[in-house]
């Protein structure tokens, strides 16, 4: 196990724990050395069971301290997600329910981690690496140059940055996974640095930069892999937003139209009947006040943002609960989030004003095998987390859902009912196989005992043997209609 602080100057002192006692230089078991400017190496060997060591890392003004986990299980009883090289990293063989971390790829410093996960009980498999705390030699110099901002130290201004950003994204680079929230990161502290400062300077076009880094990582489908970092980058599209609206002037409005989103902010400049009728692709959105105070005009506005792929990031099978039931379902839309805010805060309230969006479905679900549904939710879930109250939804066609909602919030078409055919196919043919062999030998010998019975009864009748034949009958039709459901996919029987 290496330890190392990076810029240390070989001034650092090294010292390692085992379950929290000190260790010595050297053990039984272990022992560990010092690489001069470089760090600490501890040789663990020969143990019987798990073990947690701390590397202890002091100078003399600071200290730190970072642990990692030895897993010891019989090998004989437990399987082990075996030794693999994705993402120019190479992970060892790891026990099940584990994290290994790793240092970064080659051009990256910060650690990169990987569980290993039990899928059955039984087999493990590797889980896609994450590489959140991955940050690249260009990303870090302009991380360090907004650190300088924050510093007072003018080295760039925040529309700088964020077009050092786009530059670096411009150049075809493939991120790692995950690494897509380190610049999520800096877009939500870019915008606390300008709602801190109260700087109105330029933000019109920090907005637009800033979306066009968001539309940036939503083409790169591993940029986000946790549910925690899809909810920052749709809060953080909020807050810029609602950013912008503070400093735009009263009647402007704003409009980006980007390849994988679409943003608009558009100011309420009317008292009564306001409407407003947005078409972008394949959603269309009319949002309609009866009535609003005389002094929130122009201060307030409707707000939204489009995400066209944003499902992409989201698992693709998901369950919804209804009625203490769960379903499975998925996502057959475009993803919609609208907002009504004024200069300071978003704005809830349930009458004077109607929502409705017109979605176009995803070509690729069947709409004959499926029931729709419009759904709502403050972010675009995981799962579990959708509300259909929230909407009333109808069908215009076989490709229109619209959707009439009762609150702000994000919006979504789900499609709910029979489970992908090929899912269905794949799992249930052993069994069916299994069945079919079961029903059609004990159709043979009903059949054949059935025979014998009939002969029995010409030359003796008598209330067993009736009995008996009428049995061998009740059974050849039970397995005839077992037969013939598994071999001609009749449905709901």
């Amino acid at each position: 196990i290496k330890c190392s602080s990076y810029n240390s100057g070989g001034t650092s002192i090294y010292s390692w724990t085992k379950n929290g006692h000190l260790l010595p230089t050297k053990t039984k078991r272990e022992r560990y050395d010092t690489l001069y400017l470089t760090g600490s190496l501890l040789r663990v060997s020969g143990l019987s069971k798990s073990a947690n060591y701390s590397c202890l890392v002091q100078d003399r003004t600071t200290k730190s301290e970072m642990s990692v986990s030895v897993i010891v299980v019989d090998k004989k009883r437990i399987k082990t997600c075996p030794k693999h090289f994705q993402s120019n990293v190479t992970w060892p063989e790891t026990a099940p329910g584990y994290d290994s971390i790793q240092n970064c790829p080659q051009g990256y410093t910060g650690v990169a981690k990987r569980m290993c996960i039990m899928l059955d009980g039984n087999n493990p498999q590797w889980d896609k690496p994450d590489m959140s705390e991955c940050l690249s030699t260009s990303m870090g110099v302009i991380i360090t140059d907004f650190e300088y901002l924050l510093l007072g130290y003018e080295a760039a201004t925040p529309l700088q940055i964020l077009n050092r950003t786009v530059a670096y994204l411009n150049t075809g680079i493939k991120l790692l996974e995950g690494e897509g929230s380190v610049t999520i990161k800096l877009i939500s502290n870019i915008i606390s640095y300008i709602n801190k400062s109260n700087s109105s300077t330029g933000t019109k076009n920090i907005c637009e930069t800033a979306l066009a880094v968001v539309d940036k990582l939503l083409l790169q489908n591993d940029s986000l892999i946790k549910e925690a970092q899809v909810s920052e980058l749709q809060q953080t599209v909020k807050r810029l937003l609602s950013l912008c609206k503070r400093f735009l002037p009263l009647i402007d409005t704003f409009a980006y139209d980007g390849v994988s989103l679409v943003a608009d902010i558009q100011p309420i400049n009317k008292l009564t009947n306001f409407k407003n009728d947005l078409i972008t692709r394949s959603t269309r959105i009319t949002f309609e006040l009866t009535f609003i105070e005389e002094d929130k005009q122009y201060l307030n506005s409707f707000v939204s943002a489009r995400y066209f792929n944003l499902k992409k990031f989201l698992p693709p099978r998901s369950v919804l609960r209804i009625n203490d039931s769960e379903f499975d379902y998925v996502i057959a839309s475009d993803i919609l989030a609208a907002w009504y805010i004024n200069d300071e805060k978003e704005i809830e309230f349930s009458q004077n004003f109607s929502l409705n969006i017109q979605f176009l479905l995803d070509n690729y679900v069947p709409f004959h095998q499926r029931n729709f549904s419009c759904v709502r939710a403050d972010l675009a879930p995981f799962g579990y987390y959708w509300n259909r109250k929230s909407c009333d939804s109808t069908i215009i066609n076989e490709t229109t859902i619209n959707c009439k909602c009762h609150q702000f919030g994000t919006f979504a078409v789900i499609a709910t009912g029979d489970t992908s055919l090929e899912f269905e196919t794949s799992i249930k043919t052993p069994h069916r196989i299994v069945i079919l062999m079961g029903c059609s030998i004990c159709l043979l010998l009903t059949v054949f005992s059935a025979l014998l019975l009939v002969f029995h009864w010409i030359f003796h009748q008598n209330c067993i043997t009736y009995l008996k034949s009428q049995c061998c009958c009740s059974i050849i039709g039970a397995m005839t209609v077992f037969i013939l459901v598994q071999t001609h996919n009749i449905k709901n029987v």
